[in-house]
């Protein structure tokens, strides 16, 4: 009937149970039957009854919100991320507040002190900016659970998911020499974790190979102009006596943004200049020539991020502090080997 609040009596008066059972199915706190679950549900929506979350966050002290905060909303990995948060902790019973920082240290501590005075209940920060410090400080003053995703930091007990980006950094340059490259340059800017870490993989595999690590073939451009797609550094390199053969980028949309530049050097890929990415976007595949890149099991690495914190806000014994996953090289056409 218009006008009639339905109440959680309610729906225990008609699925014939107790309020607290009714409250377990809402909570999702367990101890419930499946076929009981199922009357309940059955209840819900014949009375068509909607749970108030501000009742139910004064009943329980939660707010059922979890923030999700990321460097760039705009590049398509963390967007993904996002994407597939969201859907997981709403599964869980949960609203997700993102927070785009613009690859902002300061942004990114401004959101963690917001979402504090927003009473989110757990915070799910993807590739942290610059050395963590930030977090690290927030949680040993807060008691909010904080799940770092895409980096790890050791020694603080602060739960992390991320991928051996070291590994994958090492893996790909070693790729490109067996391809018979030894001039190969690095394009990234320093803001994640995850670039740095990749970078270092680089060096390691030049070094293992004998190769010195040529400082000026880094190019370590501002965010805000790969955004743009310019890169000034990277123009003068392609245009030189001593242009590299092969450039590793720190992730795909640095790929993507090369790409542009190179083709107004008038460079072709592959033929003049190979070029490899990282991370596996989708678009990738239908570059032209498709991209060569690093694989990340993101999906499945969400879905363990979202329910090692969701563990911690229900109070479960954690089993691990960490889990790290290996990245796979995915082969394409943006490659050649050097006769």
């Amino acid at each position: 009937m218009i006008g009639v609040t339905v109440t959680i009596n309610d729906v225990a008066r008609v699925a014939g149970v107790s309020k607290s059972t009714v409250s377990r199915v809402l909570n999702k706190s367990g101890g419930v039957s499946p076929e009981t679950e199922r009357e309940v549900l059955k209840a819900m929506a014949a009375l068509n009854y909607r749970p108030s979350f501000l009742a139910r966050g004064l009943a329980t002290q939660k707010s059922y919100s979890l923030a999700i905060v990321v460097p760039d909303i705009r590049n398509p990995f963390f967007a993904h991320v996002c994407w597939k948060a969201e859907q997981i902790m709403r599964d869980y019973g949960y609203s997700a507040i993102i927070c785009n920082t613009g690859n902002q240290i300061s942004e990114e501590e401004v959101y963690l002190r917001r979402m504090k005075d927003r009473s989110v209940d757990g915070i799910f920060i993807a590739s942290a900016i610059g050395d963590a410090t930030n977090i690290i400080n927030f949680r040993a003053q807060e008691k909010i659970p904080v799940l770092l995703f895409d980096v790890a930091v050791v020694g603080y007990g602060i739960p992390s998911v991320s991928v051996d980006d070291f590994y994958g950094g090492r893996r790909m340059t070693e790729y490109l020499i067996g391809l018979g490259h030894r001039r190969i340059a690095f394009a990234t800017s320093d803001v994640t974790y995850a670039e740095r870490q990749r970078l270092s993989g680089y060096k390691a595999a030049l070094w293992e190979a004998g190769i010195p690590v040529d400082e000026q073939l880094i190019i370590m451009n501002d965010e805000a102009e790969w955004s743009r797609g310019e890169c000034q550094q990277l123009v003068e390199l392609m245009t030189s006596q001593t242009r590299p053969t092969a450039i590793f980028c720190s992730n795909d949309l640095k790929a993507i943004r090369t790409y542009g530049i190179l083709q107004r050097c008038g460079l072709r890929i592959p033929y003049d200049v190979s070029v490899v990415g990282y991370d596996n976007l989708d678009v990738v595949e239908m570059m032209s020539p498709p991209l060569t890149t690093m694989s990340q099991p993101v999906d499945e690495m969400v879905e363990v991020g979202v329910s090692m914190l969701i563990a911690e806000l229900q109070g479960q014994e954690r089993q691990e502090w960490q889990r790290e996953f290996k990245p796979t090289l995915v082969e394409r056409e943006s490659c050649r080997p050097l006769s």
